[in-house]
């Protein structure tokens, strides 16, 4: 399995907290600023590590945390911006983060004495061009949301309201998962001063990278379901988790079926011998997904109408004849050799492969 970044955190005394404060600030005069409560240092961001310090204030006592963002891919070779790393090679990783650590400050803790606080599962899906991609997303933005997630929205000054971001699709859920379908090339672009090299950003363009961000509360749920604890043990399991998250979320953003457009959708629908009144609200839901470019609004509105049993049944007739609830228009479908357009799934699944 792939991953793009980990974050880590230990606790440490009082002495070591503002020994390894002291050392760093020595070491690297503009390269930390004070947080509340602590402080943030990224001497050592080129070599894919990020460090905040911070104190913890609870009832009668503090705590002193330390933690690392680590950027797998870049520690191992730092010029690398666009590529993702293999969990299989962990025991590297581990070796080369401790002895950089090390040479930093003998203080900072190794790895081992830490704990997993988020982990980023990673795969970069390749299709043709940068045109295919844009309109990739596009797509994505139509489609679902799974259970108890929420599209992630920002504030947009011109409209001074909350909207979906442009260049992804992606739907949470704070503080415990994120599942991102994005354009890494305009992702990049978007960088302030944009510092990437031109060959990092050539090999960016068609990028369509599918992200699922395990957050605290998802790490703590991971670590029970998987019977696992360090760092190391989700490192080693990784193919079997990542592959699990996967192939949960992904389906539920797209159905398995194939992605059509509008008419075609319905000739398969009219093709697929159900009574008629299940090909009347399969069309009708349908046309109504294609209408509003939003299966989850659709699906949302058909609950609060037919009830949460009825829209299973229909998303489950779908599948049935291998139609998506996805649907394009006919200028994305000629984008794609032979009108084929993969679901994310597929796209996952081929990577892996």
């Amino acid at each position: 399995m792939t991953i793009h970044t980990f974050q880590v955190s230990s606790l440490l005394t009082n002495e070591n907290f503002y020994n390894i404060q002291r050392d760093l600030k020595r070491q690297d005069p503009s390269k930390w600023k004070a947080l509340k409560n602590g402080m943030q240092y990224w001497g050592l961001s080129d070599k894919g590590i990020l460090i905040n310090m911070h104190i913890i204030k609870k009832k009668g006592f503090y705590s002193y945390n330390i933690m690392y963002r680590i950027s797998a891919r870049r520690v191992m070779d730092n010029d690398n911006f666009v590529g993702l790393f293999n969990t299989k090679n962990y025991y590297d990783l581990n070796e080369k983060v401790n002895k950089i650590l090390k040479d930093k400050c003998a203080s900072l803790p190794k790895l081992k004495n830490c704990n997993l606080k988020r982990l980023d599962f990673c795969v970069n899906a390749e299709l043709d061009n940068q045109e295919q991609v844009k309109a990739y997303i596009k797509t994505a933005k139509r489609s679902n949301v799974p259970s108890k997630l929420e599209i992630f929205e920002t504030y947009d000054k011109k409209s001074k309201r909350k909207k979906p971001t442009k260049d992804d699709y992606t739907v949470c859920l704070s503080e415990y998962i994120d599942i991102s379908i994005y354009n890494k090339y305009m992702e990049m672009k978007k960088e302030k001063d944009c510092v990437f090299p031109k060959s990092e950003l050539d090999r960016a363009k068609n990028i369509v990278r599918m992200e699922i961000r395990c957050k605290e509360g998802k790490i703590k749920a991971l670590k029970k379901k998987y019977n696992i604890s360090t760092i190391s043990d989700f490192m080693i399991h990784a193919d079997k988790i990542g592959n699990d998250l996967y192939n949960y979320y992904l389906s539920r953003i797209f159905n398995n079926g194939m992605v059509c457009t509008l008419k075609d959708a319905l000739a398969r629908i009219d093709k697929s011998g159900f009574k008629p009144e299940n090909i009347n609200i399969l069309k009708e839901f349908i046309e109504d997904a294609n209408n509003s470019r939003s299966v989850a609004e659709t699906v949302k509105t058909y609950k609060d109408i037919y009830g949460k049993k009825e829209v299973n049944r229909i998303l489950f007739m779908l599948d049935l004849i291998d139609t998506n609830y996805v649907t394009v228009t006919n200028t994305v479908k000629k984008l794609f050799d032979n009108g084929y357009i993969p679901t994310p799934l597929e796209l996952y699944q081929d990577f892996v492969k």
